[in-house]
């Protein structure tokens, strides 16, 4: 409304989850807490059902978005931010962990509480990427489990740093 009274060019963006190299573990964001409960437990806990869903879009593929959305993207013209790749907390839950065994070489588990979770997060919090693959031709080019490979890989770099 701003940019239609002031004839200012504004781009609209709705951003959903987002996965990689310095996101927070310890906010609230299901896959950065995982990622953290992966160094500092050994075992990833999933606090409810693990039923609801998510699509985690790679940073660097965030940054690519929000640059072509600047610069090309229509004015006025809201964009979906994220991933077409859907998965349930508790295949993220065992996708961090079989991945994180791979990179620490030790076994990491899964474990679901099941509890009863208030939370004002829908059950499935999905993106509409259509309008930005076709208009802009954008795309999740880093794939989930490629995603979270960066991310613990960037986490024992982290922790080997601090630890010298």
């Amino acid at each position: 409304l701003y940019g239609q009274v002031y004839g200012i060019e504004t781009r609209i963006t709705r951003g959903f989850s987002f996965v990689g190299p310095q996101m927070l573990l310890d906010g609230h964001l299901a896959i950065g807490n995982f990622v953290r409960d992966v160094f500092e437990q050994g075992t990833v806990i999933v606090k409810g059902d693990g039923l609801d869903r998510r699509s985690y879009l790679y940073a660097a593929d965030l940054a690519v978005w929000l640059w072509t959305i600047f610069v090309e993207g229509a004015s006025e013209q809201p964009y979906d931010v994220g991933s077409p790749e859907v998965v349930s907390l508790i295949d993220l839950a065992t996708k961090v962990a079989t991945l994180a065994s791979e990179v620490l070489s030790k076994p990491i588990d899964v474990k679901v509480l099941g509890a009863e979770i208030q939370s004002l997060s829908p059950k499935s919090y999905l993106a509409d990427i259509t309008q930005a693959q076709v208009s802009l031709g954008l795309d999740a080019w880093i794939r989930l489990d490629e995603a979270i490979l960066r991310t613990l890989r960037f986490e024992v770099k982290r922790s080997q740093k601090a630890c010298a």
